[in-house]
């Protein structure tokens, strides 16, 4: 995988982490978001306002790219965090073996829910025997990943309803990538972070 950025790209959670769309100009940065540009609703995964989405990223190659020069503490894909990145990624790595999953194996199946979601063109899709429900809010246009020279992604998000507590965690195609590929869930306060526990439970529903 609270959204509110200028230049972001696409990605995250409902309780805490509302994710806006990634991208520039409706997208990810300095307080933008991956999915499109308009206010999100999974921003600290709990707000319902609507957001944009942006279908498929462009994957880019195996293992981590190399790092470019460690971003602001002010980028939009880093909330309020103000930690490294480097530090942000190695204490999620620890919290999610505790939980027994891997980074890897969480982009798996939040680009799963992000491809069935897309597919569905803006019609909702039921994931955990109806407990989850995910839409697609789509947003023209395509993103660079912040962390490397990965290329462009698309913008646009899904936003994931976890109907028995109310949190609404946003995923865009930027977030998976930065997940995927960089191991980053983003910083704290951004929109598009799911925290390992939420990620640990959301693999468990999905899986």
């Amino acid at each position: 995988m609270a959204n509110k950025r200028s230049d972001n790209p696409a990605g995250g959670q409902a309780d805490r982490g509302r994710h806006s769309g990634h991208g520039s100009p409706g997208g990810h940065g300095k307080r933008g978001g991956h999915g499109g540009g308009r206010p999100g609703r999974g921003g600290r995964h709990g707000r319902k306002e609507d957001r944009p989405m942006r279908h498929g990223a462009e994957r880019s190659h195996e293992g981590p790219p190399a790092a470019a020069d460690e971003p602001s503490p002010d980028a939009w894909f880093m909330g309020h965090d103000r930690r490294t990145v480097k530090e942000i990624v190695a204490t999620d790595a620890g919290e999610l073996a505790r939980a027994g999953l891997t980074a890897e194996k969480a982009a798996q199946i939040l680009q799963k829910v992000l491809d069935s979601a897309m597919a569905a063109m803006g019609a909702e899709v039921d994931f955990a025997g109806g407990r989850l429900k995910a839409v697609c809010r789509e947003s023209m246009g395509k993103l660079p990943c912040p962390l490397a020279s990965c290329g462009l992604l698309a913008k646009g998000q899904v936003e994931l309803t976890d109907t028995q507590t109310g949190r609404i965690f946003l995923i865009a195609p930027l977030s998976v990538h930065l997940i995927a590929n960089h191991r980053f869930l983003q910083g704290r306060g951004s929109d598009y972070r799911i925290e390992p526990e939420d990620l640990a439970q959301l693999v468990k529903l999905l899986g």
